[in-house]
Formats: C-alpha cells, sequence, structure tokens
C-alpha cells in the first residue's frame, strides 16, 4: 500500500493481512513539525471541530463534495484525522488516494486486493472489508474478487461492495488531476465519476484541491450531473481560539503545559490579521516540544507533568526561529 493511500480500518486490516484489534497505538509526539495528520493521529489533533462536523454532514448529505483551501491551511489533515474518523463511527468505509494518476484505475487497483484477501471471509472477522461491518453474516461473493481491469468504476464497485456498504471516496490534492492527465483522461474519468454520481448506492466522492485550481472544475460541469461547485467547503486558516487549542490540547495529552505568559505571547506571534497558519504553529510548537525534551527537564513517557516556558520560546527565537 503506498504511502498516498489510505484505507480505513477494515479495508486496511485485509490488505495488511488483518491485526491486533483495538485502537491504534498513542501518537509519539504532540505535534506533526512538516508532517500532516494521519488517522492514528485523532488524539492530539484540535482545532478543527467545528470544520470537522460540518464536512462530515456536508459529506454524508451529498454525492459530491469539494474541499479546498490554500496549500498548507490543512486539508488533508482534517480529511484523515478529522473526518474520516467520524464518517467510521457513523458506519461508514472511507478510501483515501492522493491523485497522481488516473483517479478510477488508482481505486480499483487500491480496492482489489483487499477483495482477494478477504474472499470467503466472513464480514464479521478482523479482516472485515468494511468498518463497522455492515453485511453482518454475508459472506464475500468470489466473483467479486475477479473483475476486468477495464470495467466501468461504477459496475465494479457496485459488483464488489457489499449491497449495504457505505464507502467515501477521498481523492486528495485534486489539483493534480489537471497538471498530470491529459485532456481526453479527464474527460473519462469525468464520465466515469458521472456514472457513480447517478447510482442508488450509498457512494461518495470528495475532491479536495488547492483554491488556485478551484476554476478549473468548471471543465468537468458538461459531464457530471450538478456542477461540481454547488456542494462546496472552503478550509479556512485557524482563528485564535481555535489555534489555543492546538496547541494547548496536545501538550495536555502529554501531561505538558504552557506557562500562561508564553501562551499569549505565542499565540500573538503566531497571528496574522486574524489568522495562525497551522504549518507553522505545528513548527514552532515541535521545536519547543524538541527543545523540553533535549534539556533533559522531561522524559518522554515518563509519565511526570512538564512545561514549556517563555525563557526556553525566546531562547529558541520565538515564532521566527
Amino acid at each position: 500500500m503506498s504511502e498516498r493511500e489510505h484505507i480505513s480500518p477494515g479495508l486496511q486490516d485485509a490488505a495488511e493481512g488483518g491485526r491486533a484489534e483495538g485502537r491504534p497505538p498513542f501518537p509519539e509526539r504532540p505535534y506533526k513539525f512538516l508532517d500532516c495528520f494521519e488517522t492514528a493521529d485523532q488524539p492530539i489533533f484540535f482545532g478543527r471541530d467545528e470544520e470537522a462536523d460540518a464536512l462530515q454532514n456536508q459529506i454524508m448529505a451529498h454525492k459530491l463534495t469539494v474541499l479546498f483551501g490554500q496549500s498548507g491551511v490543512g486539508k488533508t489533515s482534517l480529511i484523515k484525522a478529522g473526518v474520516i474518523p467520524r464518517l467510521e463511527e457513523e458506519g461508514y468505509t472511507s478510501l483515501y488516494l492522493r491523485v497522481l494518476r488516473e483517479p478510477a484505475a488508482s481505486i480499483k487497483n487500491s480496492l482489489s486486493p483487499v477483495l482477494s484477501i478477504v474472499e470467503g471471509q466472513d464480514a464479521t472477522s478482523p479482516s472485515s472489508i468494511l468498518h463497522p461491518p455492515s453485511t453482518v453474516g454475508q459472506r464475500a461473493c468470489p466473483e467479486r474478487s475477479r473483475r476486468a481491469p477495464t470495467e466501468p468504476l461504477c459496475s465494479f464497485l457496485e459488483a464488489t461492495l457489499p449491497s449495504e456498504s457505505r464507502l467515501v471516496v477521498f481523492l486528495d490534492q485534486f489539483e493534480e488531476f489537471f497538471v498530470r492527465l491529459g485532456k481526453a483522461t479527464r474527460a473519462a474519468f469525468a464520465e466515469e465519476l458521472a456514472a457513480c454520481l447517478k447510482s442508488e448506492g450509498v457512494l461518495r466522492f470528495v475532491l479536495s484541491l488547492r483554491d488556485d485550481y478551484l476554476g478549473r472544475l468548471h471543465s468537468l460541469s458538461a459531464q457530471l450531473p450538478d456542477d461540481p461547485l454547488i456542494n462546496r467547503f472552503c478550509l479556512e486558516n485557524l482563528n485564535v481560539e481555535k489555534a489555543r487549542l492546538a496547541v494547548t490540547q496536545p501538550a495536555q495529552a502529554f501531561k505538558l503545559r504552557y506557562e500562561d505568559e508564553l501562551l499569549e505571547t505565542l499565540l500573538d506571534d503566531l497571528e496574522q490579521e486574524g489568522d495562525v497558519k497551522p504549518p507553522q504553529l505545528q513548527i514552532v510548537c515541535h521545536k519547543l516540544y524538541e527543545s523540553l525534551v533535549d534539556s533533559g527537564e522531561w522524559v518522554e513517557g515518563s509519565g511526570r507533568s512538564g512545561l514549556f516556558t517563555l525563557e526556553s520560546y525566546k531562547e529558541l527565537g520565538g515564532a521566527e526561529g
């Protein structure tokens, strides 16, 4: 499985031959530095509850949702650590893909190995194709794992997925669809997507892309049932109060806290015209964490409480350090 792909736990278990039951391990660090949040990072993902709830509801209510925002605003993190866990609690299976090649083929290639492995297994087993399983007692049809690679995407999904399944396909960095793929390939996928959107099953698609490519979606309008921009969701930078949660709550999960003066100074330094950029917040907080660990004043996994100080922040050069 590529690092650019994510299948929600039920599908992922099958692809990897199953794994121990229970929650994924707790994140090793409170901040992500330059990495995006993964699904397993949900315990340290804060400041986006409002957006995650709203986007989840939008996805559940519509067959096609467009998520857009400037580069670095946190679209991938919102999908993986915010929305996918919420959808799974509602019984949806999520398939996450970065658009680096033709999307329909990527979707089929990602699901085919899983379907082959689960052939004949009970849907309630740890290798269940769905998480949570919605086909209790039903066994996978052997024909599901033997689909032609050239089969239309909608037919492939209808034939391979159990009838009661609820699948959400996230196509992230969808701007690459316009950069990497030719006009004919784009038109062919638009037809495939249109057929899926017209199907009666509970199938959802989310296209996530940078805001400067939003207008390019108009080129797909003629082939889709509705204008793809009708149901769009704009992700903005954090406001100061949401940034406060993104700073303090992951720290609390590790029994760490910020000096009051440091917290206010940090937020004031990060804030620009009422906004806080998530990447800068993660970088600064990660450096504070690394400094605390390196100082020996707090030991990872010790269970003891620790304190981030204004003095250490200044020694690191502040938000610009």
